[in-house]
């Protein structure tokens, strides 16, 4: 048993190290162009500024999402049969369902509400 946790842990670690070499590489796109700041009179601003920050809230719901799913999957591998345990790792996992439905909810506002105005 904590020859397996330990195995997990040594994995989650190793995947954590390696994600600031993998996210600082440097990727070049052609043909592209620097950001303009928003332009915030009228109607187009504001609703840039909404999609802005719709779009981060996408993004954070997904990594919430992921967490709770890490973490339940840990919750279940470390329960050995306790019902309790296994419970609190269904409860995690719904929220990260939860999390996902939210984070596509987030994304789609923007184009519903296009769509009506």
């Amino acid at each position: 048993m904590n020859k397996k946790l330990g195995v997990i842990v040594a994995s989650i670690i190793s995947s954590v190290a390696a994600m600031p070499a993998a996210l600082a590489q440097t990727i070049y796109y052609p043909n592209t162009q620097t950001p303009q700041p928003v332009n915030i009179n009228g109607y187009s601003g504001v609703t840039g500024i909404l999609n802005t920050l719709l779009g981060y809230a996408y993004s954070l719901f997904f990594i919430i999402a992921m967490f709770f799913f890490l973490w339940a999957a840990f919750v279940y591998l470390t329960a050995a049969g306790n019902e309790e345990k296994i419970k609190e790792a269904k409860n995690r996992l719904m929220y990260g369902i939860i999390a996902i439905i939210v984070a596509v909810l987030a994304y789609s506002i923007p184009t519903l509400v296009g769509s009506i105005l």
